[in-house]
């Protein structure tokens, strides 16, 4: 038996008991087995020796209705004077319809009832000394709706808290929103509260301590499988401080204090704004830019620092509620993920809880809720899909084309077949191809596939690898998510030692044409590098105060969103631009063909020709001067970018005015 005496003040909150048993030799006295156990003792400051009575359990706020009757036990009662105490029991309005009996709380509201809020006061004195001291607590009677009047039916409501439908929690921050994800389909009520009055039970379990404690919620939503539920936490301040010694039993800790409830919320509110507004501008300039320009550059240098720094949290780190809240909403728009694609992915893949899970809860919390790479890749993988077709499809008609050649076909379906072989390969040339040999075996394709390599320097070799070790780079960071996920402190110097060599890399090599391109780039590098160095406090290697960590997250935070914001502006200016210039060549083109229709009267056919002097003997004689008209035929690849295109076009179109004028 062990006694604790807590007659004197204690310098701590917090002890630990360490129990050890050996079992020794009587004649040698070695230890022949041991085992340790641990005994965790906590003290509460508001529990002292001159603390006033208190309840055991948390009161919890009841959601009735009429006709239905709610009974539930008084929590226990605990007097550190041993003493007596008095419970002073005030129902107010709602003595009408609720009872105290034996301990119980009888709770039976009537028609006239519905649609209002009752509390009742419980206050514990100690009357024995002087000042009194006393703690007062309040419980809430929601009294909703009848049932009748919610159109519900006993069948949907047991559909919707069937005890048979199995759950698990599928996200949480630190403001108490979670999400309850259900393995069967639910019937949505057109009333939250035909909910609430069945009485969800939600207990806050202490693994620890080994106890439980009822926590007030209220329901916000229901989809077709998914519940969010807003919890009321007694003492927030508790749920989130972490301890280290219990680090072993928590799986999920976060750091908050309760000062930061009401910025954590504004925080929770922007980010949810601010995931749909970029997703919503991105999505739009993203499929514009794919659609009108080859130019893919600007955006990948603008979100060369986003991507890394959003995917930073999901290492093996205690960050604070206020990074994962900000990280949570803006991770969707670093990985492109601007469309819901999970439930058409598990539907099509055939994949279920049972058989599927996340990686771990870091991964599970930033929505890396499967195992599977085409449900983790989102809406990559619908452009993957497509690129992969266009491939095969060009591949196949190659070979018909082919077989065309020896058979004998139809002069109509093999010009068809032919010309459709044609614009997918010019499509599949400008759009989607990803071989960077054309895009360097010359100057050539250096600038006709300019969209990889623009912003760099094509004749030296070596910024050319700028974009090798972009893609080695990501690979090397989901590598060291993956499988060092054990390992913070580790993922953490790896991916240190990759931003250095890409630092020096820089500066030896600048690779871009202009300075401040490669200014821009080199200050990115830095300010990733000096994340890493943020990220180090939340490790066990450097255990920093509550306080701290919670203030170095508004830096990654604050940091994270201008590089979003840099991010949508360049995506937005890239795609103003390509549209601008889109239009602008087609508008020239177009003016071209206008003024010279294209006809038989006099033809040039090469730059050498523009030279030659035109004689007018040689122009038709019905021809006049208003009406003259040009056949300017070049030769030209196929997949020539439509810029450079329009330059020669108007060079030409002046030298020949030139040489007009002159002769006539």
């Amino acid at each position: 038996m062990i006694s604790i005496d807590t007659s004197q003040k204690l310098p701590g909150l917090r002890y630990i008991i360490k129990i050890r048993v050996s079992n020794n030799d009587r004649r040698s006295q070695k230890v022949l087995s041991s085992a340790e156990q641990y005994l965790n003792l906590f003290f509460d400051p508001s529990r002292e020796i001159d603390a006033p009575p208190y309840f055991v359990q948390f009161i919890p706020k009841v959601i009735t209705a009429p006709g239905e009757v709610t009974s539930f036990s008084l929590s226990s009662i605990r007097d550190n004077l041993f003493d007596d105490y008095i419970l002073i029991v005030d129902f107010g309005v709602s003595a009408l319809f609720a009872s105290l009996k034996d301990g119980e709380i009888k709770i039976a509201p009537q028609e006239e009832n519905s649609g209002q809020t009752y509390r009742v006061k419980f206050t514990l004195k100690q009357h024995l000394k002087k000042p009194y001291i006393q703690n007062i607590y309040f419980l809430e009677i929601a009294v909703k709706g009848a049932l009748r009047e919610n159109n519900l039916t006993e069948n949907q409501t047991g559909k919707l808290i069937s005890t048979t439908n199995f759950a698990k929690i599928v996200n949480i921050n630190a403001t108490g929103f979670v999400t309850i994800k259900f393995s069967y389909p639910l019937n949505k009520p057109k009333d939250l509260s035909a909910i609430n009055n069945n009485r969800i039970r939600i207990e806050l379990h202490y693994e620890v301590q080994g106890i439980n404690e009822l926590i007030d919620y209220s329901l916000l939503d229901v989809s077709r499988d998914k519940m969010l539920i807003r919890l009321y936490f007694k003492n927030i301040s508790d749920i989130s401080k972490f301890q280290e010694f219990l680090a072993k039993y928590l799986r999920v800790n976060i750091s908050i204090q309760q000062k930061y409830q009401d910025l954590a919320m504004l925080l929770s509110q922007y980010g949810y704004g601010f995931k749909i507004t970029s997703n919503t501008i991105f999505g739009a300039n993203l499929i514009a830019t794919l659609l009108i320009s080859h130019t893919l550059q600007h955006l990948w240098s603008a979100i060369n620092s986003f991507q890394i720094l959003s995917h930073l949290p999901m290492i093996g780190i205690n960050a604070p509620a206020n990074v994962q809240i900000f990280f949570s909403y803006v991770l969707n728009l670093a990985t492109f993920n601007i469309f819901p694609t999970d439930e058409y992915y598990k539907q099509f893949l055939q994949i279920t809880e049972e058989n599927d899970y996340p990686i771990n809860d870091y991964f599970s919390c930033y929505g890396y809720q499967s195992m599977n790479i085409i449900i983790n890749l989102g809406t990559i993988s619908i452009f993957i899909a497509i690129n992969v077709s266009l491939i095969i499809a060009v591949l196949l008609l190659k070979m018909v084309q082919k077989v065309n050649a020896k058979a004998i076909i139809m002069c109509s379906d093999q010009f068809s077949i032919s010309n459709f072989n044609q614009s997918l390969n010019k499509l599949q040339d400008q759009k989607f191809s990803t071989s960077f040999g054309q895009r360097i075996e010359n100057p050539e394709n250096i600038k006709k596939y300019g969209s990889l390599y623009e912003l760099y320097r094509p004749q030296r070799l070596s910024s050319t690898l700028f974009v090798f070790n972009f893609i080695l780079r990501r690979f090397l960071f989901t590598v060291v998510l993956v499988m060092l996920r054990q390992y913070p402190s580790f993922q953490i110097f790896i991916l240190m030692l990759s931003s250095l060599f890409t630092i020096c890399y820089l500066l030896n090599y600048m690779p871009f044409k202009t300075k401040l391109d490669n200014f821009i780039e080199i200050m990115n590098e830095i300010s990733i590098l000096l994340s890493f160095y943020v990220l180090m406090c939340y490790t066990d290697l450097l255990n920093g105060s509550s306080q701290t960590k919670l203030n170095l997250g508004w830096i990654l935070s604050c940091k994270s969103l201008n590089d979003s914001g840099i991010f949508i502006n360049s995506d937005f200016d890239n795609s103003l631009r390509s549209s601008n210039n889109y239009f602008s060549n087609y508008k020239g083109l177009n003016s071209l063909k206008s003024r010279y229709d294209l006809e038989h009267e006099v033809t040039a056919y090469s730059n050498e020709n523009f030279n030659q002097d035109i004689k007018p003997n040689e122009i038709p004689g019905n021809s006049k001067l208003s009406k003259l008209r040009f056949e300017i035929i070049e030769t030209y690849n196929e997949d020539v970018d439509i810029r450079n295109h329009s330059k020669e076009v108007k060079i030409k179109n002046i030298k020949l005015k030139q040489r007009l004028a002159y002769n006539f």
